[in-house]
């Protein structure tokens, strides 16, 4: 199954069961439950564009195969697990919801500034080549301006 081919009765059954193929899904299920993670096997915080990039990494690398059974379980509250056997209480825990407080509004502020950051970086390449565009469109007109007047010139 194709992560951005998923049928709209395999999306309501994954969203009920909680239970998603893919990392990425699950991650974004998840991120609208909770702003920030710890890792389940040491506690370590973990932004919501740190687990992304996890769960991004995670299914890039772990190509699903069709038989597969293993799925990547969501909680209510927004932990993420995954379950190899495709068994529900073999779940193994990756990340659990961060308790709220400083540290995890912090660790959601930096996310936000890297996100702003990142937006503004495009948006400012995204200029440049506009601007590149109409340079290259300006001296075009410019050398057919130039062409006609020396047709225009010659007659």
């Amino acid at each position: 199954m194709d992560p951005d081919k998923v049928t709209p009765e395999e999306a309501k059954k994954a969203y009920l069961t909680g239970h998603y193929p893919y990392m990425t899904q699950a991650f974004v299920i998840a991120a609208n439950r909770v702003p920030a993670w710890r890792l389940a096997s040491d506690g370590t915080p973990c932004s919501s564009l740190e687990v992304l990039g996890f769960a991004q990494h995670y299914d890039e690398t772990h190509p699903r195969k069709e038989d597969d059974r293993s799925f990547f379980y969501v909680t209510l509250e927004g932990a993420i697990g995954y379950s190899a056997s495709g068994v529900e209480y073999q779940i193994e825990w990756i990340f659990l919801p961060m308790e709220p407080g400083a540290e995890r509004d912090t660790l959601v502020q930096e996310a936000l500034d890297t996100l702003d950051k990142a937006v503004a970086e495009e948006e400012k390449k995204e200029a440049a080549a506009r601007m590149q565009a109409l340079e290259a469109e300006n001296k075009r007109l410019q050398e057919e301006l130039d062409r006609l007047r020396g047709e225009a010139a010659e007659r």
